[in-house]
């Protein structure tokens, strides 16, 4: 394609998996795990740990372009110590389901997921299921999905976490 890079899709298949991005805090002002900037094209960002930065993954338009919400997928990755999880600034609803938001509870959302203590966001963004483990054993880079889990219902702590709540993401993750 003779477009410039992040323009009218310049980049395609695009897959960030199995990484470790850990910056110097979330007070790090600035400070991004990943950063899409302009359009991609089938952009899968999966199987991350993304912690201590300011920003865990950003997708921001560039001369006027923005990768849609259809052509991105973010899941199944640990997210800690960010101010924001995820920045969308497309206008669309981007799918960030099945990912650890720090929390059982889920992110931290007011509106949408009263009670949440996660990891917070911007924008459009679709965060159910999520996954209520933080289990990490192996020793490769990046997250890894545990091989089994215990589920033990919480009770009624608040509308993001209660024993429907909590059993309805583990099975939708697993």
């Amino acid at each position: 394609n003779s477009a410039a890079p992040g323009t009218t899709g310049g980049f395609t298949n695009v897959v960030i998996e199995g990484n470790t991005v850990t910056g110097n805090g979330s007070t790090d002002v600035g400070s991004m795990g990943i950063r899409l900037l302009g359009k991609t094209v089938s952009t899968t960002i999966q199987f991350n740990t993304i912690e201590a930065v300011e920003t865990g993954i950003r997708s921001m338009a560039y001369n006027s372009h923005i990768t849609a919400a259809a052509d991105f997928t973010v899941a199944y990755n640990h997210f800690a110590n960010t101010s924001y999880a995820v920045d969308w600034q497309g206008t669309d609803t981007m799918s960030a389901t099945c990912n650890w938001w720090n929390g059982i509870s889920g992110p931290t959302d007011a509106t949408n997921n009263p009670g949440g203590l996660g990891e917070a966001y911007i924008g459009n963004v679709e965060f159910t299921p999520w996954m209520i483990y933080d289990t990490d054993a192996s020793v490769n880079t990046g997250w890894q999905l545990p091989i089994s889990f215990t589920v033990t219902p919480p009770g009624d702590v608040s509308a993001a976490e209660n024993d429907f709540t909590t059993l309805d993401n583990a099975i939708a993750c697993a």
